[in-house]
């Protein structure tokens, strides 16, 4: 159950990350920032979730404590997700999230966006950048194995 949950996330932030990497691709006036910027927290948040569950896996092997899990994260600002990590890994520490200080971050509105496509594309490469840090842990082969057949 939580083998699928993390694949569910690692795919999720995947296709977010493959959306906003699309919409960078596009000229600067046809891009929609918007959607970078969505794509790339979203990303961001479901990879740090995914690193969390992962590694405590022991702890939540019940649907029970998956959904005590979720409600303690699923409103937690990256920054808080980052701190957890940390717990587990100093490396969380190293990044930068400064890059995230943007109206869409700092005040947790959804309706609150960054305009200007550098910064965007900063948040995009962020997300990649801990991509790559989380699948580092993640043995995705594991998951594969215990993820059950459709």
């Amino acid at each position: 159950m939580m083998h699928q949950e993390i694949t569910n996330l690692l795919n999720k932030a995947e296709a977010n990350l493959q959306l906003a990497e699309r919409e960078q691709m596009r000229p600067n006036e046809d891009s929609v920032t918007f959607s970078i910027c969505h794509a790339a927290n979203h990303s961001i948040k479901d990879l740090l979730m995914a690193f969390l569950i992962y590694h405590q896996v022991a702890e939540l092997n019940s649907l029970k404590s998956l959904d005590d899990f979720n409600k303690k994260y699923i409103d937690a600002s990256v920054e808080q997700l980052i701190s957890e990590c940390q717990h587990i890994d100093d490396r969380f520490a190293d990044i930068d999230l400064s890059v995230l200080n943007c109206s869409a971050s700092n005040n947790n509105d959804h309706h609150l966006y960054c305009l200007s496509h550098e910064h965007v594309s900063k948040c995009a490469q962020l997300a990649r950048n801990l991509q790559t840090l989380v699948l580092s842990y993640i043995d995705l082969n594991e998951l594969l194995e215990n993820s059950p057949a459709y």
